[in-house]
């Protein structure tokens, strides 16, 4: 039946029957990103306790890690903007290109105390020619400004750790990571996390 009405996923599925389908098999409800809004997350770093607890995270602790390892839900939240392809990668990362030498990746949904996160949040990467990234944060206004950067990421065969400041305090709603480089220049992202 549903077959025949020409449903082929164009759009994203209504809050209340993801909300029914919650009711599924773990197997489902635990790769799912559609689901992920809806479920609770206690220490509001974007993450539900739920997906924190299949993927060996601590649910209670309010920092920030996002290790792209965990299947399903691959790209843990973040989405690209600004004309970038498809930021999910090999499992273990996200890699992209940057098509007309600039893009963004961003990740809302956060309900953070910077207090209880490092005074660093680090990116580890790789990429195939020198770009630059800059870091903007949303402290609960709705409103992403930039407070870091650029900093240089430098080719290389290993993934690379470049650091940016962060507030000591304060709330966290969302980031964003502004990258240049040179047009086509190859990305790839291993971990985004606070030192």
């Amino acid at each position: 039946e549903w077959v025949a009405k020409g449903d082929v996923g164009a759009g994203e599925e209504p809050r209340e029957e993801i909300a029914f389908q919650n009711q599924g098999p773990a197997k489902w409800r635990k790769v799912n990103p559609e689901y992920e809004p809806l479920r609770p997350d206690s220490d509001g770093d974007g993450l539900s306790d739920e997906w924190e607890g299949y993927n060996n995270r601590d649910a209670q602790d309010g920092k920030l890690l996002f290790a792209f390892d965990c299947g399903g839900w691959q790209t843990e939240g973040w989405e690209a903007s600004r004309n970038l392809p498809n930021i999910a990668g090999y499992l273990g990362y996200l890699d992209f290109d940057l098509p007309d030498g600039k893009g963004s990746l961003e990740r809302a949904g956060l309900a953070l105390d910077l207090s209880k996160n490092g005074q660093r949040l680090a990116l580890e990467a790789r990429v195939s020619t020198p770009t630059l990234v800059w870091l903007s944060l949303d402290s609960g206004d709705g409103k992403m400004k930039r407070v870091a950067g650029p900093l240089t990421l430098t080719p290389s065969r290993d993934f690379e750790t470049a650091s940016f400041e962060i507030p000591e305090d304060g709330s966290l709603a969302g980031l964003k990571l502004d990258f240049k480089g040179d047009v086509g220049a190859f990305i790839e992202i291993d971990s985004i996390k606070t030192l």
